[in-house]
């Protein structure tokens, strides 16, 4: 019972970090990973990242690698939202977004003796750079879309209310779609 308990527990709190990372985030820390994307089981100097308990089985000695990589990168964002389609617009809306970091560069060193590994890593994790969507976001765009519908209610106040004369009532229910 405790077991399975413990073992549970253990899975959700693995959970939150299956989920890290964000829009654009690079796990490609060595030049390696493009052209073999299971540098996790790796036991050349990319190790130090990648499959840190590997080193141990890797010969005595110093390992050192140094590399650099350019990233250019397009991420399209799918976003549907009712208020979108306000003004003869659409409920389903693409927001684009660029990423481009021209020198990615990484440090890898290890040095193993022994049965004793120690490793080090440089770099800019997450990929560098940052991501520009010129059109904006859902999140920040969908505060705006709602703007039209709830001025729209105010104004349906408004005219509903015995405050204004029937006349101003008139040009504002012109006013309104």
């Amino acid at each position: 019972m405790k077991k399975s308990l413990l073992a549970g527990l253990l899975a959700l709190g693995t959970l939150s970090s299956a989920h890290a990372g964000g829009l654009l985030n690079n796990t490609s820390l060595h030049a390696l990973y493009l052209r073999s994307l299971a540098r996790n089981a790796s036991l050349a100097a990319d190790a130090a990242y990648y499959n840190p308990a590997g080193l141990a089985f890797l010969n005595d000695g110093w390992r050192l690698s140094l590399n650099s990589q350019t990233v250019l990168q397009e991420r399209d964002i799918e976003a549907t939202f009712a208020p979108f389609a306000y003004n003869g617009g659409q409920a389903s809306k693409t927001f684009k977004g660029t990423a481009t970091a021209p020198v990615l560069p990484t440090i890898m060193a290890s040095y193993k003796k022994g049965d004793w590994a120690f490793s080090a890593v440089v770099g800019l994790f997450g990929g560098g750079g940052k991501a520009v969507f010129k059109s904006g976001l859902p999140q920040f765009e969908s505060q705006l879309a709602t703007v039209p519908v709830v001025t729209q209610g105010i104004a349906q106040r408004i005219a509903e209310s015995t405050l204004i004369t029937d006349q101003q009532k008139q040009a504002i229910a012109q006013a309104l779609p």
